[in-house]
């Protein structure tokens, strides 16, 4: 990828002198040397994989620049060999092996030889919809089924947190901090259905005013006033509609 010698050896020395030390009734043990390369959870790693990552897409754009492959990759054997080629080859150079037994092939519309193509991929067939990194892929966003994980998710935490003595401020920083960044990950792609929307302003609004009182509390202060920022004198919770919309035009 064109990087100079003297930035390898920066890389490889950060790499290879890694050393490691153990707590033992509180107090540190000794060191050993790291046989593996980073440690997990290395920040350095994330930047190392983007890189890795970055010489597989050269390769894959090469490919289609020789014609050996259309698109990313269309349904005919032939392209699927030469995938399958180059996915080979960057086990090679890279070291990081593809799982075969975990990767999938998903057809769209209708793929009358994939049989055929899995064969020579050495994957499974599976249909969508399916998700990846946390996405929905194949279902439309509008159907509630695909929200239902986020609103168990807040459920769940409000269960944690309403068995506990929260103070007024302890529970505005949790829903800044955690309430507010939970549907963050889907609305970056998707719009936000109303009546979802709705149902977290609420769960929202419920353990604003009530906490982990018993009784049903009140609401001292209109939720649109509340949703304002702090130099307009509100309390600075996220208005999802706002936000989502936001994200959608970056």
């Amino acid at each position: 990828m064109g990087f100079g010698n003297k930035w390898i050896n920066w890389i490889s020395f950060c790499i290879s002198n890694v050393k490691f030390s153990l707590i033992i009734n509180g107090s540190p043990k000794g060191f050993f040397q790291s046989q593996k390369g980073l440690r997990q959870g290395d920040p350095m790693s994330l930047f190392l994989f983007i890189l890795a990552m970055e010489g597989l897409n050269f390769m894959i754009r090469r490919a289609r620049e020789n014609g050996w492959i259309r698109g990313f990759c269309e349904a005919e054997v032939t392209q699927i060999r030469h995938l399958r080629s180059i996915l080979t080859i960057f086990e090679g150079v890279s070291r990081l092996h593809v799982n075969w037994q975990k990767s999938c092939l998903y057809p769209v519309n209708q793929v009358p030889n994939m049989q055929i193509l899995t064969e020579n991929l050495g994957c499974q067939v599976v249909s969508l919809p399916t998700k990846y990194l946390g996405m929905p892929l194949g279902a439309k966003n509008k159907k509630l089924e695909v929200w239902n994980e986020i609103l168990q998710r807040s459920e769940m935490k409000l269960t944690r947190w309403k068995s506990q003595y929260l103070s007024l401020g302890s529970i505005l920083t949790l829903i800044k901090s955690v309430m507010d960044g939970q549907p963050t990950y889907m609305t970056i792609l998707f719009l936000l259905p109303v009546s979802i929307g709705k149902k977290i302003n609420k769960a929202r609004r419920v353990f604003l005013w009530q906490g982990n009182k018993e009784k049903k509390g009140y609401n001292l202060v209109k939720w649109d006033k509340v949703a304002l920022s702090k130099e307009q004198g509100g309390l600075g919770i996220k208005k999802l509609r706002a936000h989502n919309e936001s994200l959608l035009k970056k």
